[in-house]
């Protein structure tokens, strides 16, 4: 695989953006050369993201649209 490394940094994770978004207006065969990098690629750069912009899971029970601003709900009948 041409030069794949891996992703130490910003300026590493920048350069890796750019050559997996060359293949984004022409992707590649699965099983093909560039098919195999684009995963190498992909898989380095989720493993990146994952450990410096980790995302936290909400509160299912704090998430919800609260109209009457009191915090209640208020169910509205035909």
């Amino acid at each position: 695989m041409e030069n794949i490394r891996p992703i130490k940094d910003e300026a590493d994770y920048d350069w890796a953006i750019a050559e997996i978004t060359k293949y984004f207006g022409n992707e590649p065969e699965v099983g093909s050369l560039d098919g195999d990098r684009f995963d190498v690629l992909a898989t380095l750069i989720e493993a990146y993201e994952d450990k410096h912009y980790p995302i936290e899971a909400s509160d299912p029970l704090k998430v919800g649209h609260r109209p009457d601003g009191d915090g209640s709900f208020r169910i509205k009948r035909p």
